[in-house]
């Protein structure tokens, strides 16, 4: 299987490569396991059963991205969306594996004391170079946006910049 990233219980998909993974949320601010219900990912597959849209500007990149939607049980379902290929992200690094999955960041988050519920979840590489793993982020209800290590579990907090 192409790009088999750390298996989520019921979680699977078949990418060559994942750029961004985010949580969809049954409701706004969340703090369950329960309450996250699918991910949408930005993801590439240079496969020939996914080819590129034949009708898309040449950008100069072999490789396009699709956006998708996929629910967890008891949800059920995955969104393809089609119509939706994009040039993959050139800021964002491929997520090639990871080791913590978001069951134990929700539980983890619950360790530590910078908010009681997210409002987002997400899955990328941080665009700083420092960093030797890609990391999961969680604002909070705090006003604070905790990371958390997707293969050691190191955390973060940090208020949200105000604009």
């Amino acid at each position: 299987m192409p790009g088999a990233i750390a298996s989520e219980t019921s979680e699977t998909f078949e990418a060559d490569v994942i750029y961004l993974k985010l949580a969809g949320l049954s409701h706004v601010p969340a703090s369950t396991v329960e309450e996250v219900i699918g991910f949408g990912y930005i993801e590439r597959s240079t496969s020939d059963s996914n080819p590129p849209a034949p009708d898309l500007p040449d950008s100069g990149q072999d490789q396009f991205c699709q956006a998708r939607y996929e629910a967890l049980p008891p949800h059920f379902g995955t969104l393809q969306f089609v119509d939706m290929v994009i040039d993959c992200p050139q800021n964002l690094q491929a997520i090639t594996n990871y080791r913590i999955d978001y069951k134990q960041v929700i539980e983890i988050f619950h360790q530590i004391d910078c908010g009681s519920a997210f409002k987002a979840m997400s899955l990328q590489w941080s665009r700083d170079s420092i960093d030797k793993e890609p990391l999961w982020t969680l604002q909070t209800d705090a006003d604070t946006a905790v990371t958390i290590g997707a293969n050691s579990g190191a955390v973060t907090c940090l208020p949200l910049t105000q604009p």
